[in-house]
């Protein structure tokens, strides 16, 4: 035991107290502060420094006269005052999760009147995450599945989406849709969903009727032989509204909603023909997921991982995106042509080429 932490203060362990200048810390960044000021005075220079860019980080430097390079790890999420950014030094090194968050960090740099020193930072674009060799099982599959991720999107602007999308599954009965979200979005899509089902055919999901009907079409569509299949047929095909019943079923039963846990994640994607993120920001490790099983990606934010209509489509309207997933699933040569890219893509973001970038980085950092 070395320190025990608790909501007020830091303990240092008496057996460790010869390698702290006191006894307690009101914060892990004073301790930080500290072991940083020693390596420094030490090596008389920075030692490497490896951080995310925020103010804390930042203030770790004041004070201390030979910590004048520092590794930031940076994205767009970040927020940062004029006064933060007067802090970065000319030698530090930005390293970017992608294209987009250096762009939008540099655009951010000159609102703040500091384009100069943004620009003079060395920069380097490296995924947090790599790519591995996992092409997906969609080609295996009966359906063509549109894996679609929520993320922030507006849940207004995602009940359109989804008429939208049902509309397109109603004309295609070779396509499905997975909708992926938090619980709570989950539930929300599930509402939509009953709504439009019950305003377009006067049929409710959760009623006895209707889940007979789709107990029966899940059976029948098993092809395994089932005792009494024919007479239960035989019986709902004489509903008044069994073709209301059955259009539903066509149509619902095609809608897959998830809500998000990695492990399922990685098994949908595999399945998965196209990839659509309609987050502002889309999700880089959902994004690296994509490409290593060779699937064509939606999304609203250009980045280095999406080449324009080749292993991907950046939308600027959500309206857009049924067309945007039609480009890949209704042309097979589209589709090739992603797996083609994404591929090469593979290879790009691989974890001995991430490596090679990072030794690069270090390598600067030391210079």
């Amino acid at each position: 035991m070395v320190l025990t932490q608790t909501s007020q203060k830091i303990t240092v362990a008496d057996s460790q107290k010869g390698r702290f200048a006191a006894a307690s810390y009101q914060s892990m960044q004073e301790i930080v502060y500290e072991f940083l000021m020693k390596q420094s005075m030490q090596l008389q220079q920075s030692p490497p420094i490896v951080t995310d860019l925020e103010t804390d980080t930042l203030e770790l430097r004041s004070g201390q006269p030979f910590l004048k390079q520092m590794i930031f790890l940076v994205n767009q999420k970040h927020e940062l005052t004029a006064k933060d950014l007067i802090q970065i030094n000319d030698e530090d090194v930005f390293v970017f999760p992608t294209s987009a968050d250096e762009q939008l960090f540099v655009r951010q740099a000159e609102a703040k009147g500091n384009k100069a020193k943004a620009d003079q930072v060395a920069k380097y674009v490296i995924p947090q995450y790599a790519t591995t060799l996992n092409l997906g099982l969609s080609n295996e599959t009966a359906l063509d599945s549109i894996y679609w991720r929520l993320g922030n999107i507006q849940d207004d602007e995602a009940r359109r989406l989804l008429i939208q999308l049902i509309k397109v599954l109603q004309h295609e009965d070779d396509q499905a849709l997975i909708v992926e979200g938090s619980e709570g979005q989950v539930k929300t899509m599930s509402d939509h969903l009953q709504a439009f089902i019950k305003s377009t055919f006067d049929v409710d999901l959760t009623g006895e009727q209707y889940q007979e009907v789709a107990q029966f079409v899940a059976d029948q569509r098993s092809g395994k032989p089932i005792a009494g299949l024919d007479k239960r047929g035989k019986k709902l095909r004489e509903l008044p509204n069994w073709q209301a019943l059955s259009a539903a079923e066509f149509v619902a039963s095609r809608i897959h909603l998830q809500v998000a846990k990695r492990d399922v994640q990685e098994a949908l994607m595999h399945q998965a023909r196209v990839y659509v993120d309609t987050a502002t920001i889309p999700d880089l490790r959902m994004m690296i997921e994509a490409i290593s099983n060779g699937v064509p990606l939606v999304v609203r934010q250009s980045s280095t991982l999406i080449r324009e209509h080749q292993n991907g489509i950046v939308v600027s309207d959500l309206t857009a995106i049924p067309e945007a997933c039609r480009f890949f699933l209704k042309t097979l040569s589209n589709w090739n042509q992603s797996l083609v890219v994404n591929a090469e893509l593979i290879e790009k973001f691989s974890a001995d080429h991430l490596i090679k970038k990072w030794q690069e980085v270090i390598t600067f950092g030391e210079s």
